[in-house]
């Protein structure tokens, strides 16, 4: 052992006498607030790790830095601004901090039972947390709609876009939590939204001058209507410019608004966004243009004349006589023997319903060649070109639409109004689950006694009541159906002999 530590400390000896130059590290640190003591090493030191201290993830260590800088700003290099950004990160910390707790309360809520989830919406809801408060308007809509306004209201004064579009919408078509229409405050709040730029809140006030929902509050003005489309369409809102290209396209359409040039511009934008009903008005339009072109196209109904061909039908007028073995006496006149008559008779038998069922062949692939170009609401008729029948029949009225898979009832629409109830959506998304290959959808209004005794003085908003009816569900089933089917909204509505009053949905 004493030669092992001899040798230990003859190493050392030489290996100290090498390394002069090695700075020994100081031991004093500085992190420590309480033992600042204002020397210039000190505040040299808090001037350097500043960056360090801003990177402190923990908002009570954070704000012991904060008071520091606060209380020694005047020994600092721009201390005051050192201590604004402190207090703006301290911020930023405290914000992450709450917003996670929030969320964490939120997600508690969604799983708890009603009461318990009740409890903490109304926590957080004191605490001006929106989706507490969304929550909370949800919950009592039916139960309680006197509390349900109250915190709907307080989300409309918080300037909250999604509860200030539910609120004016409520305040038209009086739903839950309103009771009570009020047509004004629907229109002041849609124009605080037209203000703040949102695009669908522009489009309704179009709608609503456009269609003229109330005499006095909102009347009838398509000038001013036209000048909202025009504001959303030219913030590239596509269902606007969809309403003007219909507008300026629109030749016969009363107030005339026809301005093809206008049309033209929009339906290049329409295009380009690959918009299919765009697309279809395009191809009808150049087919209307063909026909007008080629002058025996265009009148109402068409002859068609079949052809029959040679090689399938035999000809009817010739019938080959059978040949029969010389039996016949000479210089005697010719007569059949009796045995063969009834044989020749088979055989013309057989002949003639062979070209009879020829005939129906051909006149079947004629039919379905010819159902291929008929159109719904043009009617042909069909002549069939033979020595012994002409005239063979009409073709009555043909329909390639094929039958609805499945045909939605809402008939449950309050009187005068166009939004459908809670029923009629839950009973579309029902429907919807169970029928995911749909391609197209027909919307159909239906209006009752009672809507038709409510507008009684005014035929146009009668008229466009049905419209909105359609328009509204179509809107609704474009939120909520997956894929990109076609909607068609009729023309037509139906009058109600009972009290239905609402929509038919027909999917295919």
């Amino acid at each position: 052992m004493k030669y092992i530590l001899a040798i230990f400390s003859f190493i050392l000896f030489f290996t100290g006498c090498e390394n002069k130059q090695v700075k020994v590290p100081e031991v004093k640190t500085y992190y420590s607030i309480d033992k600042f003591n204002y020397s210039k090493e000190n505040i040299a030191f808090f001037e350097e790790k500043f960056n360090e201290i801003l990177q402190i993830d923990n908002p009570i260590i954070l704000n012991e830095y904060s008071n520091f800088y606060k209380k020694n700003s005047n020994y600092f290099i721009n201390g005051k601004q050192k201590v604004k950004t402190i207090e703006k990160r301290l911020k930023e910390l405290r914000k992450t901090a709450k917003v996670n707790e929030e969320l964490q309360l939120l997600e508690k809520a969604k799983k708890a039972d009603k009461k318990e989830a009740i409890k903490i919406y109304k926590e957080l809801a004191k605490k001006n947390n929106i989706k507490a408060q969304r929550e909370l308007v949800k919950i009592y809509k039916y139960e309680n709609p006197s509390e349900s306004l109250y915190w709907l209201e307080k989300l409309v004064l918080a300037e909250d876009i999604y509860s200030m579009k539910e609120y004016a919408s409520a305040n038209i078509y009086m739903v839950r939590p309103i009771i009570v229409q009020d047509l004004k405050r629907a229109l002041n709040i849609y124009n605080k939204l037209a203000d703040m730029g949102e695009l669908s809140s522009i489009m309704r006030l179009g709608n609503i001058y456009e269609y003229g929902y109330h005499k006095d509050v909102a009347p009838q003005d398509k000038e001013k209507a036209l000048k909202y489309y025009e504001l959303a369409a030219s913030k590239d809102y596509e269902i606007a410019q969809r309403k003007l290209y219909e507008i300026y396209s629109c030749e016969k359409c009363k107030p005339n608004r026809y301005n093809p040039e206008k049309a033209k511009v929009l339906q290049k934008k329409l295009i380009s966004k690959l918009d299919k009903k765009i697309l279809q008005g395009v191809e009808k339009r150049q087919k209307l243009l063909s026909k007008k072109l080629n002058h025996q196209k265009i009148s109402k109904v068409k002859t068609v004349k079949a052809e029959i061909p040679k090689k399938i039908v035999p000809k009817i007028g010739k019938i080959e006589k059978p040949i029969i073995k010389e039996t016949i006496v000479k210089n005697a006149k010719t007569e059949l023997p009796k045995k063969i008559i009834p044989k020749i008779e088979k055989v013309n038998e057989k002949k003639v319903k062979k070209t009879n069922e020829a005939k129906e062949i051909v006149q079947k692939q004629i039919q379905k060649k010819e159902v291929e170009k008929v159109k719904i609401d043009k009617v042909q008729t069909v002549k069939v070109e033979d020595k012994k029948e002409k005239n063979i029949g009409v073709m009555p009225k043909l329909a390639i639409t094929k039958k609805a898979k499945e045909t939605i009832k809402c008939y449950d629409t309050e009187v005068a109004k166009i939004k459908q109830t809670a029923k009629c959506e839950n009973k579309i998304k029902d429907i919807l689950e169970n029928n995911s290959e749909i391609s197209r959808i027909n919307i159909i209004p239906v209006i009752d006694k009672n809507d038709i005794a409510y507008f009684k003085d005014n035929k146009e908003s009668l008229n466009s009541l049905g419209k909105d009816r359609a328009l509204q569900v179509a809107e609704y089933l474009k939120k909520t159906i997956k894929g990109n089917p076609s909607i068609n909204i009729s023309t037509y509505y139906v009058i109600s002999k009972k009290t239905n009053k609402g929509v038919i949905i027909k999917l295919h």
